[in-house]
This record gives structure tokens, sequence and C-alpha cells, in this order.
């Protein structure tokens, strides 16, 4: 299972009120932190697929939904479980610090 690119504009029907719990990483093409987390992200996502949903929205691309939810700097990683965040980490994540985080839901 590989991570979707999602828009502001599809957020709230695929995220929000998506079946199936969803792994959002917030993050932008030009940070050095978010490059070096996503492969983490992309290989958790590969394992985890069928628990969760994994989305990556670009902050810088849509503003909305991180203004919305309080965040100012990426990468974060946020776990939304009945269409609100259940879980939140902010900075680049290790591959143990996103199992931690799905194994907390």
């Amino acid at each position: 299972m590989s991570i979707t690119l999602v828009k502001d504009s599809e957020f709230d029907s695929l995220v929000i009120k998506g079946k199936k719990t969803a792994l959002v990483f917030f993050s932008a093409i030009w940070s050095a932190p978010c490059k070096m987390s996503k492969p983490n992200v992309e290989q958790v996502a590969n394992e985890n697929g069928h628990k969760l949903a994994f989305y990556e929205l670009d902050a810088d691309a849509n503003t909305m939904t991180p203004t919305k939810y309080g965040i100012k700097a990426v990468p974060v990683v946020v776990i939304f479980k009945g269409g609100a965040p259940v879980n939140q980490f902010a900075g680049a994540p290790t591959k143990a610090k996103l199992i931690e985080m799905i194994g907390n839901i």
C-alpha cells in the first residue's frame, strides 16, 4: 500500500469521513527533514496499509488543513480516527516512532 497525496479540497471526504483510520504526513517539498523521513512513512504504509489509510499533504500547496489543525512547521504526522486527530508527532519520525503511534490507537 502506498501513500496517497491529498489536497485541502478532498481532505474531509478522504480523511475525516473516510472509513479507515488515517495517518497523514504533513510535509513540504523543500524540507530536508521531510525528505529524510518520507521513506520511513512509505515503509510503514507498505507494512500497515491493511490497517490504516496513509496520506501525504503538501503544507505549502494546501494551507487550509494545516492551519485548521494548528500545524505551523513540517514534518508532522497526525493519526485521525473517527474524524478526529487522536495522535500527533512533530518532527522527522523514525519507523519505530510511526509503529509506536499506530500501536497507540
